[in-house]
Formats: structure tokens, sequence, C-alpha cells
């Protein structure tokens, strides 16, 4: 299964792997996902980094503007072993989306992906004018893959709202497609008139922050709130 983690600067993509692969590593039991393998070296490298810098507490370092890589983690669900290629993308190359309403040369390989994790950071100022932004990102997955404007897509798509510990009370108290639906409302329509196969998702990668901001470790630990849902979900979606 090939799942393209897209994100716009900011969203939280590396923490996200970071995240994902230091609680693969540590054996969370909160999932029935189990890490299986890291395929190649630049996976093995890159990956363990980011879950390194977490787990001191640290951010991990921003994706630079020039690289673009693709990490494969072969993970066992139950009796079933599967590839799982994540890309890893600075997110002002997805600006060229909403520039030029096309997929950039670099980035024509995520048309075949079978799947998508739309991370998005719901504390940005300009949250509404971010809107237009991944319509025409998502919009533009579409077209790359050659469906017409008005055509559904099959690809399973998981729109994920980033650094939920931070969301004020009364929008977590919402739920995911709650806050969808009330905050954004048009991205909420556009997703379900586009993709038969959407859910909406709340993640934590790193639990909480410390008064510095920077990452809570609890008992020596990060504690990352539903980081696996998304993939468990897109799993059990993805094309057989």
């Amino acid at each position: 299964m090939k799942v393209g983690s897209l994100g716009f600067a900011g969203s939280g993509k590396t923490t996200y792997l970071g995240a994902l692969t230091l609680s693969l590593l540590q054996g969370d039991s909160t999932s029935d996902l189990v890490l299986f393998s890291f395929d190649g070296v630049d996976t093995t490298r890159d990956l363990t980094q980011f879950a390194d810098q977490i787990q001191k507490g640290y951010w991990p370092a921003r994706t630079q503007a020039s690289k673009v890589s693709e990490y494969t983690l072969r993970l066992r669900r139950n009796e079933t072993v599967f590839s799982l290629r994540i890309p890893e993308l600075p997110g002002e190359l997805l600006e060229a989306v909403w520039r030029t309403d096309h997929i950039p040369p670099q980035l024509a390989f995520l048309a075949d992906y079978d799947a998508y994790l739309l991370l998005i950071d719901p504390l940005q100022d300009d949250l509404d004018g971010a809107l237009a932004r991944h319509v025409h990102l998502l919009q533009g997955i579409k077209r790359a893959k050659g469906l017409p404007r008005d055509a559904y897509a099959e690809t399973p798509l998981a729109v994920v709202f980033t650094k939920w510990d931070a969301v004020a009370d009364e929008d977590r108290a919402l739920g995911a497609e709650g806050f969808a639906q009330e905050i954004l409302p048009l991205l909420t329509d556009f997703v379900a008139s586009n993709f038969t196969k959407h859910r909406f998702f709340a993640v934590s990668a790193v639990g909480a922050i410390d008064g510095a901001g920077s990452p809570l470790l609890q008992d020596e630990r990060i504690r990352p709130a539903g980081i696996f849902e998304p993939l468990e979900w897109l799993s059990a979606e993805r094309p057989r």
C-alpha cells in the first residue's frame, strides 16, 4: 500500500512520521499495527533520527525545501504483512499546486498512491484562507489520476487535524468530524463530493508540549494520541 502523506509547510508531517516510528519501535500496545522492518538505508536513517529527536524532547527538523524522499515501512496487521510507502516532501513544493493548479513534475509520482493522508494544522492563523490550497491540491491529484473534475475518486482519503492537544477545549469536544463541519464546512462538502471513501481524524503526535513549547516527556516517553487510527482505517479501506 502506497500512502501519500500530504501537508503544507508547518502541518506537522515530519513530527507525525517521527512519532509514528517511535511508537512502532516501542511496541505501542494501543494499535494492532506492528513494525515488521524498515526498507532501505534512507528510511532507516531518517525515520530513526526523527524518532530519536522526539524521544529526547526536541522537534525534528523541517523537511528541506529541495528534498523529496519516499520512506518504506513493512507493517504487520493481524496475519497480513504489507508495505507502507510514505513520501517526505516539503510543503513549499505543494504550494506550486496552488499557484499553477497543476501537479509539478517533481510530484507526479503522487498520482500513483493507493491512499492519502492530508495533514492540516488547525492552529494556523488563516484556516479559512488555507481551504483553497487544500482543495486545489486534491483536485490536482484527481486530475493527475486522469479523473474529470466532477468524478468521484475511489482512492481512500484520511483528513488529519494535527496538534490536537493544543486546540481549544470547546473545539476538541466537537471531535474531528464535528470540527471539520463547524470550522471548515466547505472542505467537508468538497471531500464528500469528490471522494467515495473519506474520514476525518484528530491526532497529537507528541501528546502534549511543555512550557517551552517542546514535546512533553511523561515518564520519559511521549504520549501520542490517535496517530495509528488514520493508518488503520486506510489499511482496512485499501484496494485489494
